[in-house]
């Protein structure tokens, strides 16, 4: 089962993940402290056999110089996420209401 390792700017994740994945977080025990260079925490995640959680782009890039993996999502994808549950949260309310008014009120 694969290991991973959360960037500064991810670290909000951690709450969501520690009861489905492995992972180590840095500022953690053993691993680089916040502010470490990009290079330092790709170094440390290849050399550990983890796979970075980012949204820094320049990260991004590094990984890809250097071969290591990486998972990252942007703030789009929330935004994106965000706007799919309202518009399918309207559509089913909508159809609800519409549904409960009709055989509440119709027979």
């Amino acid at each position: 089962m694969p290991e991973f390792f959360l960037d500064e700017n991810v670290l909000g994740v951690a709450y969501y993940l520690r009861d489905h994945v492995k992972y180590r977080k840095i500022g953690d025990d053993n691993c680089p402290s916040k502010g470490a260079k990009d290079l330092e925490i790709i170094q440390f995640t290849i050399d550990n056999d983890l796979i970075l959680v980012t949204k820094d782009r320049k990260m991004i890039q590094l990984c890809n110089n250097e071969q290591a993996e990486y998972i990252t999502i942007e703030d789009i994808d929330i935004a994106d996420k965000i706007t799919n549950y309202t518009t399918n949260y309207t559509t089913n309310y909508t159809t609800n209401y519409a549904t409960n008014y009709t055989t509440n009120y119709t027979t």
